[in-house]
């Protein structure tokens, strides 16, 4: 297991003016401001830290990768809601980042029954820009159907990507409000969705599980 710290460890901790350059052991909802440029707060109740850089609060957190030499996914259980009958065509993803360098190597959606058809998985980075796609083949009648990238991708930390897959004939994964997913190294930010034809980039931002996941390979 490795333990990454990737910013540096001067700071110390302090329970009254909490300041540039000090670590708060437990939330603080101050601004993030110039007099606190450095600073690290953590949530206890999301498991997430927050570094500010003197303008906003970040997420950062101190990782651990566990071992998988598989490769890491967001999801540690299945989705459990059939969306039911939606027979149109709709991109359907999830929006996330990782802690750490590393690779991905494949993109995988949880399929119900009734979600028949061609599937097709596409990678983006936050701008638009596609990475890379895939059509699934040998598709099994339900569960996790995984697409192996022709060429793994290479992931920044902290930055967002959105993995999705194409879809024509409903029933597929919907539950509602199921975010925050993490699964350290990796964190699972929103559901992403858009509705038009093969390839169409996911913009509209929801908090809808829709059981898209990847399968990462840390550096």
């Amino acid at each position: 297991m490795t333990l990454y710290f990737p910013l540096p460890l001067a700071a110390q901790e302090i329970s009254g003016n909490f300041q540039g350059g000090s670590v708060k052991i437990g939330y603080d909802s101050a601004a993030c401001d110039s007099s606190r440029d450095g600073a690290i707060r953590y949530n206890s109740s999301t498991d997430i830290w927050h570094f500010c850089n003197g303008s906003a609060w970040s997420i950062f957190m101190f990782a651990t990768v566990p071992p998988c030499p598989a490769g890491c996914s967001i999801h540690s259980s299945n989705p459990l809601i059939d969306g039911g009958n939606d027979n149109a065509d709709v991109e359907l993803g999830i929006a996330f980042m990782t802690l750490v360098p590393g690779q991905i190597t494949a993109i995988k959606f949880y399929k119900f029954p009734g979600n028949t058809g061609t599937h097709t998985a596409h990678l983006w980075d936050d701008i638009a820009n596609l990475l890379a796609t895939k059509t699934f083949s040998g598709e099994t009648s339900s569960g996790w159907q995984t697409a192996l990238l022709t060429t793994p991708v290479s992931i920044q930390p902290y930055k967002t990507y959105i993995a999705s897959y194409w879809t024509t004939e409903g029933n597929y994964a919907d539950d509602i409000g199921a975010f925050v997913i993490s699964n350290s190294p990796l964190l699972g930010i929103s559901g992403r969705f858009a509705y038009g034809a093969n390839g169409s980039f996911p913009y509209n931002t929801i908090t809808t599980n829709y059981g898209v996941d990847i399968v990462f390979v840390p550096d």
